[in-house]
């Protein structure tokens, strides 16, 4: 099957198409997704903020300016003149949307967020027959589909981020880890608040750290007291930290609908610290209770507070308990059992069949 993959909106250029410099959330599902595909047989072209039209791991890559144009006809002329039979359409944006609709490809369109593209306006394009679906990361973010923007729940399928297994090593072995955490997302997320979560921690572990590293898209950050800023990590150099580290925090404030770092953090050996609601406790399913926390920041902010200090001092100092690597390589099967992104790829291909 002749597959375009478009990414509308980006904070990343894909300069080199590939995991070798602080992409997001949202460039690593584009750049592991077209090669998933692409290694099951199908024919798969990228239209994104790259540099120049090349090949990699198998996948087209065209600049998304040689394809869409400020006149609609031209992108039209242009874009049917690749004869695609699906587009896969992620942050979705109305203009690219309108010349893709008009083409009649059958069109499925990815939400990474909350307040990208037409959830900012011109939902009523997602009415148009040839878009088959629309695709939501989690369970809760379709209901917020449903609901908050009123989509049919008949369009909407829930298809999730993955991971690569061969890029962990989950080997049954215990390793040192420090006394440390690492924060791997952009500072707005909560940054601040792991920054107050360690002055409850230092109080049972004196030498806690936190280290911190940013997507590409943000400024490098200046010294700071409260935290070692190590840059913006490749995919590889994020796994090797991880795994120095005994547990992952997200708080969940920024409402994710699919926190891929909780994936890669679970496979790197730390165990997860997460408020129960928004994205990441919904994708560890049958975990959420053993690793979700009862109270949330936006919530009740002083007992989260407390409960999120005790439960990393508690995974930090009980790392090689029994418990504790059991829960660990349970998680892990369970994240090698639905999300790797040759079974991401797998739900593609059966949603292309009309599965």
């Amino acid at each position: 099957m002749k597959i375009c993959l478009v990414n509308c909106i980006s904070l990343v250029r894909f300069d080199e198409t590939s995991l070798e410099y602080g992409v997001g959330g949202a460039q690593t599902y584009l750049i592991c997704l077209s090669e998933s595909l692409a290694s099951v047989g199908h024919d798969v072209t990228v239209v994104c903020q790259c540099e120049s039209e090349h090949v990699a791991q198998g996948v087209k890559w065209i600049p998304i300016e040689h394809v869409f144009y400020a006149n609609e006809d031209r992108s039209l002329s242009v874009f049917a003149s690749f004869n695609f039979e699906v587009a896969i359409v992620s942050r979705p944006s109305i203009e690219y949307l309108r010349t893709i609709v008009s083409s009649g490809v059958d069109l499925y369109v990815v939400f990474h967020g909350l307040d990208e593209g037409l959830c900012n306006g011109g939902i009523e394009i997602l009415d148009s027959p040839n878009v088959r679906r629309v695709v939501a990361l989690t369970s809760w973010h379709a209901e917020y589909l449903k609901h908050d923007m009123g989509l049919d729940p008949a369009r909407i399928s829930v298809v999730p981020n993955g991971i690569r297994p061969e890029d962990y090593d989950v080997a049954d072995d215990v390793h040192p880890v420090d006394h440390s955490i690492l924060w791997s997302s952009e500072p707005r997320r909560g940054l601040g608040i792991m920054c107050t979560l360690a002055k409850e921690v230092r109080k049972s572990i004196r030498d806690f750290c936190i280290y911190v590293s940013t997507p590409s898209y943000c400024c490098h950050l200046p010294e700071n007291k409260d935290y070692k800023y190590l840059g913006h990590l490749s995919k590889r150099r994020l796994y090797r930290e991880m795994r120095r580290h005994a547990v992952w925090f997200y708080p969940s404030v920024y409402k994710e609908t699919f926190c891929i770092t909780a994936l890669e953090a679970s496979m790197s050996g730390n165990m997860p610290v997460l408020p129960v609601r928004y994205g990441p406790t919904d994708i560890f399913g049958p975990f959420a209770d053993e690793i979700g926390m009862k109270n949330d920041f936006d919530g009740d902010f002083q007992n989260a507070c407390m409960e999120a200090s005790e439960l990393i001092c508690r995974n930090i100092l009980d790392y090689d308990m029994p418990v504790k690597r059991k829960l660990r390589r349970d998680l892990q099967r369970y994240i090698l059992n639905n999300f790797t992104w040759s079974h991401v790829a797998s739900m593609y291909s059966n949603l292309f069949m009309g599965e």
